[in-house]
């Protein structure tokens, strides 16, 4: 199947998703966070694997996007076993994650006029006075996946001790732990208040999620928001078990003969 079947915004998307993380807005970021001292080997090292993964990532989001259109096609993570073994794991619960919030921002595409997760955090940005230059749910989705990637790398190429680096691992294994306890509804009031607080002053990845929270049980909203919610929990398991950045040591889409493929020459992508 040709890109031709998908509308310009979604193979749009697959594209600006392939080539992140982007070097503009983690140069942008650095400067926001004063992060000048970093190892210069370990970015390059860590750009590479990075840009591998949303590459892999940006794949699959092109084939769950013509699955939804009803068209038969292969999935690539069947072509990643043969890279690594945690690849084809990874890979489909990743992408799946990323498209539940997709969902959930655009919400039934047949009512454009229905509550959706794009007008929610559009307005909660006006309330907060936040920059929103999107003009439709797809822009913001890659604008959150822009903002996830650049955070998840910054983290990343930390110049920290080994023993601060350990306690900003197990920080952020803490941190997934509160938001599905947020997602569930078992935080104390006052915690609560405070955590969403927090994702409501930080960056585009933590913040849309902030905005969505007080709504996610609206009819129009609750049932992309369950899906949103099992797909996190999956997330949530395979964070914790640590196969994950070994993965990404090269771009892991191979033939059948272990061979790296081009996937724009194969239909696997769209062509740029």
């Amino acid at each position: 199947m040709s890109e031709q079947h998908l509308s310009k915004e979604r193979v749009w998307l697959v594209q600006q998703v392939f080539k992140m993380p982007s070097i503009n807005e983690i140069q942008a970021e650095r400067k926001k966070r004063n992060q000048f001292l970093i190892d210069e080997d370990k970015y390059r090292v860590v750009l590479e694997r990075k840009r591998n993964k949303w590459k892999a990532l940006a794949v699959r989001l092109y084939y769950l996007q013509k699955v939804q259109l009803g068209h038969n096609s292969q999935d690539p993570a069947n072509l990643l076993e043969c890279h690594h073994p945690a690849s084809k794991q990874i890979l489909i619960i990743q992408s799946n994650y990323l498209f539940s919030i997709l969902q959930l921002l655009i919400g039934d595409p047949t009512n454009p006029e229905e509550l959706n997760g794009f007008k929610i955090i559009k307005e909660k940005s006006i309330e907060r006075k936040r920059e929103f230059p999107f003009e439709s749910p797809r822009q913001l989705f890659v604008g959150i996946c822009h903002s996830m990637a650049v955070h998840d790398f910054l983290l990343d190429i930390s110049t920290e001790p080994t023993d601060q680096l350990r306690k900003h691992k197990g920080g952020r294994r803490k941190h997934s732990t509160l938001e599905q306890k947020l997602m569930d509804g078992r935080l104390e009031p006052k915690e609560e208040k405070e955590l969403l607080e927090k994702k409501l002053k930080s960056g585009l990845f933590e913040f849309w999620y902030a905005a969505i929270h007080p709504h996610r049980y609206k009819t129009p909203i609750k049932p992309y928001f369950q899906k949103f919610r099992k797909a996190h929990k999956e997330m949530k398991k395979l964070f914790n078990s640590k196969p994950i950045e070994g993965a990404w040591l090269t771009y892991g889409i191979r033939n059948r003969n272990g061979n790296f493929i081009d996937p724009e020459s194969m239909g696997i992508l769209p062509e740029a």
